[in-house]
This record gives structure tokens, C-alpha cells and sequence, in this order.
């Protein structure tokens, strides 16, 4: 009988393409600020941010210079002596700075082939920048315990005569223990927070799953599958146990063979780099579970496309959409639980051409929304995450004639560029977050001017409906 595990398939895939000669070398604008200028993103807080950690530990401390087509940085880990599992959080502290010429780059993180952490660096100023990234690793818990596996890390670099900014990076780990902390009155008990609520789907890896099966490459290039285009296609094969009651994974399971689970990219382009972690829970009360799929509907990535060109002017448009549903139940030990996993993706974009192709106009817009519900036997909701996110995106540029090929382009803001160097500009920026849910509200606006804060307003309370 073929079983199915809850709840979705959790991955981050980012498009790159690092290359010996990159397609943009931008000159950092001239800065009058002699200090590093430290940039940070809106993000909501951990639930450890309000906790003193009981330890921490220096996980690796690494520069990245010219390390294009170069393995990854690899190091042993071990858990602390000090305070050892269990823990009631544990923090991944990521803290890189640079001073330079570079342009952005692609970074992973994994603890034994799993990755913890995807991110991309910023383009640093003559002056020097640095930032700071925190993520609630909790969930590897069963990985972070063990003794025998290396941290890696990759991040493809290139330094030369024009590209000069090494990135130096630490990793930092912090260790929560049951402790007791006094918070204010407005924040919630992290415990209460930590089960129930949480950044987007975190609360389904509440508790830590008891194994973690990296779904992955070999690690020589980093743990990630290249995917070179559309029919490029990786894959791996991982035994799963015949008690397995719940998996953070869309998966079809048969007894206690071996699963090949892969990966690809519809319309995809060279390159995507894309891995994935199987966290599993296991029934210690029951050898074998039983489950099966209800509803598995996966249609077809629908686009449009649309074009009208006349010589250099005209535009293209392109709509897509894509949804999904997925309905299983599994009984355990724990009880017979239903799974409902919904998905609606949907992208708009157009690029327009006038006065002779000199200006260009990108619009693009992203709405995506998913939701897992777990209901009991008896049909009642006992668990749901729902997560909507938009992204909006608007582009102008306009190409004016100039004694040496002078470009301005307008976007939230302009730029003077000759040759490969941003000579003068001038930019405003204004970013928002809002988060809610049935435990806590938080709100975050921000306001930069010429990469100068002006305003930074928190909402830590409740006053209407996000």
C-alpha cells in the first residue's frame, strides 16, 4: 500500500550565474563616510532575540577571495560541552563584511550535506560594509547534537584587477536552554511562540524531526544540484523508515524500499542551484504506520506569451500561473491526522521598447500563496499555516546620447555610468514589513536616502488588521 507523508516540499532556489567575466562591473559610488556602513534587512525577530543564550560557539571563520571553480570550505562541528542538547533554540549567526570592488554573490551554508542557510552578499563601497543575518536553526536539532559531520560552506568568488572585495565571514551558533527570562509585557512567551507561530511554515517543524536526509549533491561544488535548463534533471535515492508518520517533504512511499526523489526546473534557464532536506518523524510506539493519498492535483505550469514589435519598438508579455493540491491522512499512535496542502502561484510581466529602443520599461509582479492545513478525525482544524507573499517590480531605463556613451538609468532613483563605472547618483527607498497571526502582530518601516537611514518605525502591537 502506498502511504503518504505530509506536508510540502520546503526549498529556496536561487538563479546564479558566476563566470570568470561577469556581464556588469559596477564602480561603487564615492562614499564621504570613512567607517564600514553596516546594512541590515526587515525581518521579524527570532524568538530567541529576547532569550540570553546559555552558550555560544565561533562555528567558522573563513575569507572568500578568488575562489571561483575552487571546493568549498569544509570544517569539522561539534556540539558545545558546556550546555548540551536538548535546547530550546538554537541561532544561526551569519556576520560578513567587505571593502571594495565586488558584485553580488550566492552562498550556502550545510551541516552534513543539509543546508541551513541560502543567502547572497552585498555589493560592498570603497569604505567597507558589513551585515548580520540570524535564523532560527531548531529544527536541525538532531543534526547539531551529533559529532561527525563537517560544516561547509560555499561561496564563489571572483577576485582580479576590477572585481577587489573579499568577503570575510564568521558563523556563530547560539545555544537556548529551558531557561526562565523576564519579557515585556507585549511579547509573548517564546515557548508558546515557538510551537505555534513562527516566520512563514517554521511551525511545521515543531517538535525537531528525529532523522534529517540531506537530498543533495556530492558536496565537491557545493551540496547543491545544478540544473542547466528545463530537461536538466538530478535526483537521489533515500531509504525511509517504515514508522515514519510525518515528513516535511511531498512524498510517495512503499514500504520500506529505496525513493528516488528529484529535481527540475519548469522553463528553467542555466543555471538554478537547488537541494532540499527531508526532515522525518518517526512512531517509537509503532513499527510500521498507516497512510494514504487522498487528492493529488499538480496540473500543468500554465503560460502566456504575447509579443508586438515594430523594428526596435514594441513590447513582450508573459503571464503564468500554476496551483497544486495535496490531501493525505496518516495514522499513528499519535492518532489519524489529515494533511491539506494548497499552492497558488501566479506572475505577470511586460517589457516595453520606445523611441527606438533607447527606453525601456520592466513591470513584474509575483503573488504567491500556500497553506497546510492537519485536521483530526473527527475533521476539526487542529493546525494551520498560511503564508502570502507579493513581489512588485518596476524598472526604467532610459539610454541618452552622450560624447562617451553616457548612461541614466530611473528607477527609484538614477545613475550616471561611464564605461563600467557608476560616476554619480541618488536613490530614496522605502521598505515595510508586516507579520500576524492569533499570538502577536510586529511591523517594521524604514526610509533610506542616498543609503542614509531617515526613519525606522517598529510596531511591536496590534492596531489593525495586516
Amino acid at each position: 500500500m502506498s502511504i503518504f507523508l505530509s506536508l510540502l516540499l520546503l526549498f529556496f532556489t536561487v538563479p546564479v550565474s558566476p563566470s570568470h567575466t561577469p556581464d556588469r562591473y559596477t564602480k561603487s559610488l564615492p562614499s564621504f563616510h570613512h567607517k564600514p556602513r553596516e546594512y541590515f534587512e526587515l525581518a521579524p525577530p527570532l524568538p530567541s532575540d529576547f532569550l540570553v543564550p546559555s552558550c555560544s560557539r565561533q562555528i567558522l571563520r573563513h575569507s572568500f577571495a578568488n575562489t571561483i571553480n575552487s571546493p568549498p570550505f569544509s570544517i569539522r562541528s561539534s556540539p558545545p560541552s558546556d550546555c548540551p542538547s536538548p535546547w530550546s533554540h538554537v541561532a544561526l549567526e551569519f556576520r560578513a563584511e567587505c571593502r571594495g570592488e565586488q558584485y553580488d554573490r550566492i552562498a550556502g551554508l550545510w551541516l552534513g550535506g543539509a543546508e541551513l542557510l541560502r543567502t547572497s552578499t552585498a555589493e560592498p563601497t570603497k569604505c567597507g560594509i558589513f551585515w548580520k543575518v540570524r535564523k532560527d536553526i531548531t529544527r536541525y536539532s538532531s543534526l547539531l547534537s551529533r559529532y561527525d559531520l563537517n560544516l561547509t560552506m560555499m561561496l564563489e568568488n571572483i577576485v582580479n584587477r576590477v572585481s577587489t572585495g573579499v568577503y570575510h565571514v564568521t558563523v556563530n551558533f547560539l545555544y537556548y536552554k529551558y531557561n526562565t527570562v523576564k519579557l515585556p509585557s507585549m511579547i509573548p512567551d517564546p515557548k508558546l511562540y515557538r510551537v505555534n507561530t513562527g516566520q512563514g511554515l517554521e511551525g511545521l517543524y515543531e517538535p525537531p524531526a528525529d532523522f534529517i536526509i540531506p537530498i543533495s549533491d556530492r558536496g565537491d561544488k557545493g551540496f547543491w544540484f545544478r540544473i542547466d535548463g528545463e530537461s536538466d534533471f538530478h535526483s537521489k535515492s533515500i531509504p525511509i523508515p517504515r514508522n515514519t508518520y510525518r515528513a516535511v517533504l511531498e512524498c510517495m512511499l512503499v514500504n520500506k524500499k529505496v525513493h528516488r526523489i528529484g529535481f527540475g526546473v519548469s522553463e528553467g534557464i542555466s543555471y538554478w542551484l537547488v537541494n532540499a532536506n527531508l526532515h522525518v518523524w518517526v512512531d517509537h510506539k509503532s513499527r510500521k504506520v498507516q497512510a494514504k493519498p487522498v487528492v493529488y492535483n499538480t496540473p500543468r505550469l500554465k503560460i502566456k506569451r504575447k509579443e508586438d514589435f515594430k523594428l526596435l519598438d514594441g513590447s513582450f508579455k508573459v503571464e503564468a500561473e500554476r496551483k497544486a493540491v495535496f490531501v493525505g491522512w496518516v495514522k499513528s499512535s499519535l492518532g489519524n491526522f489529515t494533511t491539506v496542502f494548497s499552492l497558488n502561484y501566479k506572475l505577470k510581466n511586460s517589457l516595453s521598447f520606445q523611441n527606438n529602443g533607447a527606453y525601456k520599461l520592466v513591470k513584474q509582479k509575483i503573488k504567491a500563496t500556500r497553506e497546510v492545513k492537519v485536521l483530526n478525525d473527527l475533521g476539526a482544524v487542529i493546525s494551520r499555516v498560511g503564508v502570502r507573499r507579493r513581489y512588485p517590480f518596476v524598472v526604467i531605463t532610459l539610454t541618452l546620447p552622450g560624447p562617451e556613451e553616457e548612461e541614466e538609468y530611473d528607477s527609484d532613483g538614477w545613475m550616471l555610468v561611464k564605461d563600467h563605472s557608476v560616476l554619480s547618483g541618488a536613490a530614496t527607498t522605502r521598505q515595510s514589513f508586516s507579520y500576524r497571526d492569533d499570538f502577536r502582530c510586529y511591523s517594521r518601516t524604514v526610509k533610506a536616502s542616498d543609503g542614509k537611514l531617515i526613519s525606522d518605525d517598529t510596531t511591536p502591537a496590534c492596531f489593525s488588521s495586516v
